[in-house]
């Protein structure tokens, strides 16, 4: 739907008053601009549908679709195209959803002529340089990258979360020579937030965490219709799910299952934030759940993070297992933080396992439970592990 190239720069003006789109139409000028003109939004998008343009200028107050909702449909489709809002009565709340939601300007009525004009020249060379910077993103790292607003980014996490699915690697236990548990991994088909830690960055800074967690948590429920009987599943969990009642709640999906649940919390992630946070554990594992230490080794406060959880079990990272093999400072450590937890009979698992010689290594140390691309990739199904 791109324009022809030396193609007039296309603008769509949403007003339900005829009288006002009649006078952007001509302020703007035939020479200037191609012009297309809607009534109301729902009209408006419609004509996205089948037209790109460079610009649009909406009002805000319309019945049916407004301003605002306009915009946020805009977005559904076109991460780019700047929009200017105008209203009769500006209010600075509504300049700032407007603001916060992309909305390029917002004007208040009556918009003078030459002030409309200069405006939309403004937003058709912003649009152009938006187009300009997204493709060359597209050309060095193969992707678009993501919007910069609100609206675009809640479009982009809609359709991550109408494409979440789960892909599955394997826990074993080495001297069982069988996988005794498989952790999930949240995926989505929505190529800007395929990966987990892009698509919670993106809900958290919108502040849908939970929504996303209870998408993912529905998904692993689901899980055990396909799982070994005798095999768990790891699941992992934002740090702010633990102030999500749905957690807990009687309905949610997960909690027939949580006896065999292991809920991962990153040694990456603070909990400082978290109010009543040991409450919050034991109301957790009151319900039945067992909650792991991810991740450590990287963090800054592993220390105090281990002290808080209690964790039932510990995963080492992936960082203390490269080398490992053939440093023996790194088998030492682990081998340290292997007695410790065992003294303290909290399980461990070493992730990362890649080779023959990081197992063999590990298995040194006397951790028994393994992960790793050794064993199995994560997949969209339920593998068993390469014993």
């Amino acid at each position: 739907m791109e324009g022809a190239p030396g193609a007039l720069p296309r603008v769509l003006l949403v007003d339900d008053e005829a009288a006002v789109v009649d006078f952007y139409a001509t302020a703007l000028g035939a020479d200037r601009f191609a012009v297309s003109t809607a009534f109301d939004g729902a009209e408006a998008a419609a004509l996205m549908r089948t037209h790109a343009f460079d610009v649009i200028v909406s009002d805000v107050a319309m019945p049916g679709m407004d301003g605002l909702a306009l915009l946020r449909k805009v977005r559904e489709t076109d991460l780019d195209v700047p929009v200017i809002l105008v209203t009769g009565g500006p209010t600075l709340d509504a300049a700032t959803e407007a603001m916060e939601y992309g909305a390029l300007r917002y004007l208040a009525k009556p918009v003078q002529a030459t002030e409309l004009k200069r405006m939309v020249e403004f937003a058709v060379d912003i649009h152009r340089m938006a187009r300009a910077k997204r493709e060359a993103l597209t050309l060095i790292s193969g992707a678009g990258g993501l919007p910069g607003d609100r609206a675009g980014l809640e479009a982009r996490l809609q359709r991550s979360l109408d494409a979440i699915w789960l892909a599955y690697q394997p826990v074993v236990s080495w001297s069982r020579k069988r996988a005794i548990a498989y952790e999930v991994f949240a995926r989505s088909g929505e190529p800007m937030l395929a990966h987990p830690q892009e698509l919670f960055e993106t809900a958290l800074l919108l502040g849908r965490v939970g929504e996303v967690s209870r998408a993912v948590r529905a998904k692993a429920a689901a899980s055990f219709d396909k799982l070994p009987a005798d095999a768990d599943l790891f699941v992992n969990i934002h740090p702010s799910e633990l102030k999500d009642r749905a957690l807990l709640a009687d309905d949610d999906p997960l909690l027939p299952y949580a006896k065999r649940v292991v809920l991962e919390i990153s040694e990456r992630e603070s909990l400082h934030l978290i109010p009543d946070l040991r409450a919050q554990l034991r109301a957790v594992r009151e319900r039945g759940y067992r909650i792991a230490l991810d991740d450590l080794g990287v963090g800054h406060a592993g220390l105090q993070t281990f002290i808080v959880l209690e964790p039932d079990v510990v995963k080492l990272d992936i960082a203390l297992v490269e080398g490992i093999d053939v440093e023996e400072v790194r088998r030492n450590v682990v081998n340290s933080i292997v007695e410790l937890c065992h003294k303290l009979e909290v399980h461990v698992v070493t992730e990362g396992v890649e080779t023959a010689a990081q197992c063999n290594a590990v298995l040194s140390t006397g951790c028994d439970l393994l992960q790793g691309y050794f064993f199995g990739r994560p997949a969209n199904v339920i593998l068993q592990p390469k014993l």
